[in-house]
């Protein structure tokens, strides 16, 4: 049996595809923030850069030698961008 966790969840992941187009990027950005997750990661695999984005805050990028971390959302996390695409 499954079970799914009721309620927001407290980081969103999206990883970029070749294909997607940045109108649809930033609808989905938006559609979590305006949905009320507080932490949104969005992945670039081709540049291997993650760009943060925080509800009122301006997007923070980060390329391979950054460390991410989840801030007070995710107290303790934190994961080097090199090792996320290794």
């Amino acid at each position: 049996a499954s079970s799914y966790i009721q309620g927001i969840p407290m980081l969103a992941v999206e990883i970029l595809s070749p294909g997607d187009k940045q109108s649809s990027i930033k609808d989905k950005v938006d559609s979590y923030l305006n949905a009320g997750v507080p932490l949104v990661w969005q992945v670039d695999p081709h540049f291997r850069t993650v760009v943060v984005f925080r509800p009122g805050m301006v997007p923070e990028m980060f390329a391979t030698g950054a460390t991410l971390d989840g801030g007070v959302t995710l107290p303790g996390l934190r994961l080097s961008v090199a090792e996320g695409f290794a």
